[in-house]
């Protein structure tokens, strides 16, 4: 026993067989061990015997009912320690899978960004440069449009299979 407990179990003895005081405790004590045979005869004092040696079973009865309940619900509690630290473990492996994966999703998230700026740009380019080429090919189909005076010299010449030099045909 500790020492904080024993001055509780000796109360504790002192009220479950009545005695009032050390005196009582050595003669109660002196009776069990069998030091005072001589005193046995007393009934008195062999009923309070008999009522401590009942209370003394009843409570080494309840000292071992409780030990054991005791062990198995440290046993449980061990068992369920562990389970909640695997648990744990698992929960803290996962948490930091989920980080390296948010932190790849990020960085591939800013590439995604700088892909997208970099397509806005071209498409403004191409957009820009879309529009100058419409209105170029616009004045250009308008100046096609016009009649040109063309000699009939070149005209004929041209029709009579030879071949046109590179630039006056179509192009695009």
């Amino acid at each position: 026993m500790g020492a904080d407990r024993w001055p509780r179990s000796v109360l504790r003895v002192m009220k479950d067989f009545d005695l009032e005081n050390v005196q009582d405790i050595r003669q109660v004590c002196e009776k069990v061990c069998g030091e005072a045979c001589s005193e046995a005869n007393d009934s008195k004092g062999t009923e309070k015997v008999d009522k401590i040696h009942r209370k003394y079973q009843k409570l080494k009865s309840k000292l071992s009912e409780c030990q054991i309940t005791w062990e198995v619900e440290r046993e449980n509690l061990l068992e369920e320690l562990k389970s909640e630290r695997e648990k744990a473990q698992k929960l803290s492996e996962s948490q930091e899978r989920l980080k390296r994966k948010v932190v790849k999703l990020e960085k591939a998230l800013v590439a995604e960004k700088q892909v997208s700026e970099g397509m806005k740009s071209h498409l403004k380019f191409w957009q820009g440069m879309s529009k100058e080429d419409h209105e170029e090919n616009h004045k250009t189909q308008e100046t096609r449009r016009k009649p040109r005076r063309a000699s009939r010299s070149s005209t004929s010449s041209w029709e009579g299979g030879w071949r046109k030099p590179p630039g006056m045909g179509r192009e695009g």
